[in-house]
This record gives C-alpha cells, structure tokens and sequence, in this order.
C-alpha cells in the first residue's frame, strides 16, 4: 500500500445535522450491508481518472478522500446509483455519513484540504468559511462567490466548473506537490470567532455615535 499525502474533506448538499440523521443513516446501512459512497459527479468522475491512475502506476501516492452528510431524504435510484458508482473505489473514498454541528471544525483540522466542487454559483459559501476558521486552504469550482472568496494560487487552487478532468489535474498537483498545501496555508486568513465579530460590530457602531 502506498503511503497517504493529504486527505480532502467534502460536505454534501443539503446534509443532515442531527443525530436523528446518523441513526437513520446507520440503520440504512445495516440494512443495505455497505455504508454507501456518495458525493457530486464532477468529483466522482475526477476521482474515479485519479484511481485509474493509481491502479496504472501513474501516481505513487494514493489520496484520501473523506465525505460527509447525509443521502437520506435522496431519492432511491440516486442512492443506489452513488453507491454503485464508489464501489471501486475503496481505498480513496470514505463516506463518513452525518456529523452534528459542532464536529465540524474538528473534522476539517483532521483533513489537509476542502473541496468544494459546487456546479452551483453559491453566493457566501459556509463551508469555505469554516474552512479558513481551520485554516485549511480549498479547492473550488472557479464561478459565483467560491470565485471570490478563494484566490487561486494564494489560499486555494480553482478548477473548471464541470470539467472533471481538471479537478483530477488539480488533485493530482496537490500529489505531485506536497509544499503547495503549506504555502497555500500560510496565506489562509483566519476568520473572526462569533464574540470577536460581535466585538468588532460594537466598536463600530460606538465609534459612529461619537
């Protein structure tokens, strides 16, 4: 087995939060006998070139990807569709199921990046904003407010909206290149806690009435 480089944290669409969620999701599997793999299909398709890769000796390093949230209130096909399609590949992809809410930080620390490859325009992504609070740089589709908030080169890397064979050129980048993700790291701008903005919006509005 080769060694792992860096692991990729993805939040599904729509996730559940609850823990009435993650025990749904665990009597899914139980019943089903798999835990299921499931994530967009750009990301699917990238990642599926990625393992071909791997499995023709084109990569020496095998990455790890880790998906969290919730299929249940998917539709049937889908589900089975998504699961069908991570079969093969075992080894990179991990579906971890739901999460509560504050598990998050702590699952992204425990990740090198986040991707976040939306086919959506987005308008402020939360996901990208938690990233940064971990201070983990991310990997985005290159439109709408994912565009804007990471700056290719400087605390992220962009790739083509829909085009996963460019995403599988970035994620094989980030393989090839493991001093990319600390450069791109110390650019990461942590954000305001919730009680250090509050602070900051007080001092703001003192300074207005004076």
């Amino acid at each position: 087995m080769r060694p792992i480089a860096f692991s990729l944290y993805i939040r599904l669409p729509g996730e559940g939060r609850h823990t009435r969620d993650r025990e749904r999701f665990h009597e899914k599997s139980q019943e089903a006998g798999t835990k299921g793999r499931q994530e967009s299909r750009g990301s699917e398709d990238s990642t599926i070139e990625t393992r071909e890769k791997i499995d023709r000796g084109e990569l020496d390093i095998i990455p790890r990807i880790l998906v969290y949230g919730t299929m249940i209130e998917q539709a049937e096909d889908f589900q089975s569709r998504m699961t069908a399609s991570w079969k093969d590949l075992a080894g990179i992809i991990e579906y971890c199921g739901p999460y509560e809410m504050n598990e998050v930080m702590s699952l992204m620390s425990a990740s090198g990046w986040v991707l976040v490859p939306s086919i959506w325009w987005e308008n402020s992504p939360l996901v990208i904003e938690e990233a940064f609070h971990s201070e983990r740089p991310v990997i985005c589709s290159n439109i709408g407010g994912m565009k804007e908030k990471v700056t290719d080169e400087v605390n992220g890397l962009h790739f083509r909206v829909r085009d996963p064979h460019d995403l599988s050129r970035v994620l094989e980048r980030c393989l090839r290149e493991p001093d990319l993700w600390h450069q791109l790291r110390q650019s990461v701008r942590r954000l305001p806690s919730l009680h250090e903005s509050a602070a900051q919006h007080r001092a703001y509005y003192q300074e207005a009435g004076e």
